[in-house]
């Protein structure tokens, strides 16, 4: 690998030395071309008008035309929303149809109750009451 060399603090301090005495200045043809460069792209009022024009045009039509491109895609979405609403509704009518049902069911259940439905109710609580009864009668005696 090659080692860049750099200059030793004397040898620097001569080359500043000579530059400083012997004055170094650029080559005549350089400021001339210079010159001639600068005056080259020096426009008039009427073509930097033009060229911000024209940007101006590039950049709407750039506008209008990614609103087209947009707005294409939109439609398809549109319609894939309108077919989830359409899913969405046929779900929720479905819920409230088997929700309905269900309803019914109980509400015919709760019709069904008889008299002997009752009555079976009102023996399973006194059923109960007795059963408590007797445990507590029987653990009295037990102690």
């Amino acid at each position: 690998m090659r080692q860049t060399e750099y200059l030793t603090e004397d040898e620097l301090n001569r080359l500043m030395d000579e530059a400083e005495h012997t004055g170094m200045s650029s080559p005549q043809y350089l400021a001339e071309e210079i010159i001639a460069k600068c005056s080259d792209r020096t426009h008039s009022a009427g073509q930097k008008l033009f060229a911000y024009s024209a940007k101006v045009v590039f950049a709407m039509a750039a506008s209008l035309a990614f609103l087209v491109i947009a707005a294409v895609p939109q439609k398809e979405s549109q319609l894939q929303t309108e077919q989830l609403q359409q899913e969405r509704m046929q779900w929720i009518a479905q819920a409230e149809e088997e929700k309905r049902v269900y309803m019914e069911k109980i509400q015919s259940e709760e019709e069904k109750k008889t008299l002997f439905g009752q009555m079976n109710e009102k023996l399973e609580s006194f059923y109960g009451i007795v059963n408590d009864r007797a445990s507590s009668i029987i653990f009295k005696e037990g102690k």
